[in-house]
């Protein structure tokens, strides 16, 4: 059986004891600052926690999934150290702009989801994959530039990022996941390379308005479209 941990609420940073004799939320301690050696930061840790500011050492290797949910900061800095970001590491955080540092392979679902205020991010050379809907609803974001190392982007990964405008891929790029970029309204420029197999709708609102069908890219709409892999085809011919 596991023993019972008991812990004084002043210990634990999160209350003060007022004056008057009241135990309260301390809403002061609002900037954090994560000492030198620690390896990870783990899940749900800073979760909806009123957290401005949080300093990150380079010996963090890996931010949990959950760690950072809702932070309130305009901007972090990543270690150079860093290798994973999980599921939902920032899901709906406050931040205006972020940088991925070269040593995270993958990006995890989810993780970047929902920041509303997100407008940009850039990614460093190393990068190789960009997990399903890592960049969902991230509605001020309005250009992506993409590094050549990148092969894999996820299902919805920038589904619904209303006012991108640009995106920018690397020749070398093999897969683009369905509705990657489906509910991207604004998005006007889009060098999407040969080399890549692309899911369906991924360019559903850019595809039609530049008279292609919205299921597979083929010039064309829906109803005349002569690719035989499309979806409307093989339903049609089923």
């Amino acid at each position: 059986m596991k023993e019972k941990r008991i812990c004084n609420v002043l210990e634990t940073g999160r209350f003060k004891l007022k004056k008057d004799g009241r135990l309260v939320r301390d809403y002061d301690c609002l900037h954090f600052v994560i000492p030198d050696g620690v390896r990870e930061i783990g899940d749900n840790c800073f979760e909806n926690e009123c957290v401005l500011s949080l300093e990150i050492p380079e010996s963090v290797t890996r931010i949990g999934s959950y760690s950072l949910y809702g932070y309130k900061g305009k901007r972090i800095r990543l270690p150079k150290n860093l290798r994973e970001i999980e599921e939902a590491a920032f899901m709906g955080s406050e931040l205006h702009e972020i940088t991925i540092p070269s040593t995270v392979k993958k990006i995890g679902y989810i993780s970047f989801a929902y920041c509303d205020n997100l407008e940009r991010v850039v990614f460093e050379e190393g990068i190789t994959e960009i997990g399903e809907a890592a960049f969902d609803k991230c509605e001020k974001l309005k250009s992506i530039v993409f590094p050549s190392t990148l092969k894999k982007i996820g299902e919805r990964a920038f589904h619904w990022c209303t006012s991108l405008e640009e995106v920018v891929f690397s020749y070398g790029l093999e897969e683009i996941g369905e509705l990657a970029y489906s509910g991207c309204k604004s998005l006007v420029r889009a060098n999407i390379p040969s080399s890549a197999k692309i899911g369906r709708d991924a360019f559903w609102e850019y595809w039609r308005r530049n008279g292609c069908c919205g299921y597979c890219g083929t010039p064309g709409d829906e109803a005349t479209c002569q690719n035989p892999n499309c979806i409307m085809n093989q339903e049609k011919n089923k």
